[in-house]
């Protein structure tokens, strides 16, 4: 997992390289113009006090420039800070989106998706954030500046820079002996995060579950105690950061003290000027800032660490042996036969689904798949369509000279899983997905789902809200019916599709189906025994067998 998080995070560096480069430069001349200003300061004073020969009109136009180049500078490296950051995120989101969709089934059911939905938002954007406003406009910048000002303190007034080099052993002994401990509770904290956000989203998402049975207190129980968990290792972390941020502070305080009172001594002796002893207090701060700022980083790259860890975790999921990411254009190719033969599939030893199932299904059937609860119908339906792999046996399709098993039968393939089956876009959007607008094709899907006056009075640019909600869930149903009549593959299979529909509509889409699949194979997945009736013939799950 590490290996592929590694490997991913250098791919997202070499993909930006150019961007990176020219963030380096911009915040080297910001860096530069920030200390140049320490020099105005001494050049100034020294002036002020006839301790240089150099005219003031110079010296205001070296000001000026600097000033300007600070300015310049400052806008720029935020310009590119923001930029970077959005292209890092969407290259991060995009990639985990692309392999989430590569991975085999049966691997992203056992994840929760509300943890791919916080990997792929909170861990990007804390990841891109990282690599575009910390890594190089703070750690890389107040290091250059750091080494920048050092040389020029050392230059100027070479006593002070021996003195202040010394607290820099302290500092790093300290940052090596705390950072795993930071690295441990912020790794904590995230994990409990992770539990609080799943139990407020499942509260979101079995609202009426939860308050039909009347169990606020209890609901709010699971959150506090999830929560207090997070806490406890907040306040270990908070405690931790702390001594480090008043180590740093001490420290400071006693550099600008130390640098003060002895440029103060080395004035008083004639030994150096005002103006550098007033650049030398202020190169103190550049001097000391990264310490400063150390607790607050290795906070920070902990946290990255996490979230690099949790993304490297979704990109190193086993994937699909197809390398397919959209459906061809098919063209129905006449006869055709989706073939089980000798089909088994098991979760695990104890788990066994099929054993040694056999059955096949032409052109032109329209065939039901009943069983009990349990009985495994939603597993035969994935094995039939290529998202889960037998332990034994196998599952072919043959359409006319052509065979193909496995995740290339989705090609060839409609399919409704009776969820949800709508999405945030237009109806047109909803129904047509990737494939180009055909106005009559449009129509004629919707005239069979039995959606045209809905259609006439909305538009097809209608927008539907998330997961359907401005829908009824017949309306649903039938935009999810529209699809698999737009996309007109040569099998069609369906889960429940006559759920939520009244007995008018359900006969109405079983009639359309009549039409449709003269040439298509047929497989509804149903309770319903007014549809299984119909049916020209219905495949019966039982002991791990299939028969009809």
């Amino acid at each position: 997992m590490k290996k592929e998080q590694n490997r991913y995070s250098l791919h997202l560096i070499r993909q930006n390289v150019p961007q990176f480069i020219l963030l380096v430069i911009f915040s080297v001349l910001l860096g530069v113009s920030v200390i140049a200003v320490s020099v105005l300061m001494k050049m100034f004073l020294d002036i002020a006090t006839n301790a240089s020969a150099m005219p003031l009109t110079t010296c205001l136009i070296i000001a000026v420039g600097v000033l300007l180049l600070l300015g310049i500078s400052q806008v720029v490296t935020s310009v590119f800070q923001g930029k970077l950051s959005c292209r890092m995120e969407l290259s991060l989101r995009s990639a985990m989106v692309e392999h989430l969709y590569r991975t085999d089934l049966r691997t992203f059911d056992s994840g929760a998706a509300d943890n791919y939905f916080t990997r792929m938002t909170k861990d990007a954007e804390t990841l891109s954030n990282f690599y575009s406003k910390t890594l190089i406009p703070s750690i890389f910048f107040e290091s250059f500046t750091f080494v920048v000002s050092f040389i020029l303190m050392f230059l100027l007034e070479w006593k002070l820079a021996v003195v202040m080099i010394v607290v820099v052993p302290i500092l790093i002994f300290t940052m090596i002996r705390i950072s795993p401990k930071l690295e441990m509770n912020s790794i904590q904290i995230m994990q409990n995060e992770d539990k609080n956000r799943n139990i407020l989203q499942e509260f979101l998402s079995q609202y009426m579950l939860f308050k039909s049975y009347g169990v606020l207190g209890w609901v709010q129980k699971r959150v506090g105690d999830t929560y207090a968990q997070k806490q406890k290792y907040v306040g270990k972390l908070s405690v931790l950061q702390g001594a480090i941020g008043f180590l740093n502070n001490f420290l400071g305080v006693g550099m600008f003290i130390i640098a003060l009172g002895m440029g103060s001594f080395l004035v008083v002796r004639g030994e150096t000027t005002v103006g550098t002893l007033i650049a030398v207090v202020n190169l103190v701060s550049f001097f000391y800032g990264p310490f400063l700022h150390i607790s607050g980083w290795m906070a920070e790259v902990n946290e990255v660490k996490v979230s690099a860890n949790r993304i490297g975790e979704i990109l190193s999921m086993p994937t699909e042996n197809s390398t397919q990411t959209a459906k061809p254009a098919v063209q129905n190719a006449g006869s055709a036969a989706l073939t089980a033969k000798d089909l088994s599939f098991a979760y695990d030893e104890e788990k066994v689904i099929l054993s040694h199932a056999e059955t096949q299904v032409h052109t032109g059937e329209i065939v039901a798949l009943t069983g009990e609860n349990g009985s495994g119908k939603s597993t035969f339906t994935k094995l039939l369509i290529g998202f889960y792999t037998p332990t034994g046996g196998e599952v072919e399709l043959k359409i006319g000279n052509k065979t193909v098993h496995g995740a290339e039968i989705r090609n060839y393939l409609s399919y409704d899983s009776g969820f949800v089956s709508v999405f945030a876009g237009t109806l047109k959007e909803n129904i047509c997905m990737d494939q180009p607008f055909d106005e009559k094709k449009f129509r004629k899907a919707v005239e069979l789902a039995n959606l045209t006056e809905f259609v006439n009075e909305k538009t097809a640019d209608y927008e539907i809200e998330p997961e359907g909600k401005n829908l009824s869930s017949g309306q649903r149903r039938k935009v999810a019916l529209a699809r698999i009549f737009y996309d007109d593959r040569p099998v069609f299979v369906l889960d429940e599709p006559t759920a939520n529909l009244d007995k008018a509509s359900a006969e109405g889409m079983f009639e359309a189906l009549k039409q449709v699949c003269k040439d298509e194979i047929c497989i509804i997945v149903t309770h319903d025994a007014f549809i299984s009736e119909k049916c020209d013939r219905v495949l019966h799950l039982n002991n791990k067998k299939v028969t009809g």
